[in-house]
């Protein structure tokens, strides 16, 4: 497991999570933030950002939202849920929605210099 100091790339803060390599959501997480981070307007057209990532990756919008939306559900019921709990700004009473998630982790790779 990756010590939470060694985290030096938005993939391993991913793997942390518990999130795995074989979900399609782990490939798609990564250009979801980034994108995100390079323009905080996506908070506000999520569906725009949807679907530019679905651009790079190849699918369509929806299929991106179902697959953020399992591996974030993932994290939390089979996850490391302690370590989400951990770098959130506020508290978390239930699984966080897809949006709710990304603010967690731009946050969290603005604060730590992650891109």
């Amino acid at each position: 497991m990756i010590m939470l100091k060694e985290i030096t790339s938005i993939e391993q803060l991913i793997q942390c999570l518990g999130i795995k390599r074989t979900l399609k959501g782990f490939q798609l997480l990564p250009c979801t933030i980034r994108l995100t981070l390079s323009d905080e307007n996506y908070f506000f057209k999520r569906m725009q950002l949807y679907e530019d990532v679905a651009k790079i990756a190849g699918t369509s919008a929806g299929c991106v939202e179902h697959n953020l939306r399992t591996a974030i559900e993932r994290c939390w019921y089979s996850g490391n849920r302690t370590f989400l709990l951990s770098i959130s700004p506020y508290p978390l009473s239930k699984c966080p929605s897809n949006g709710e998630f990304l603010e967690i982790m731009v946050s969290y790779c603005q604060k730590m210099g992650l891109r």
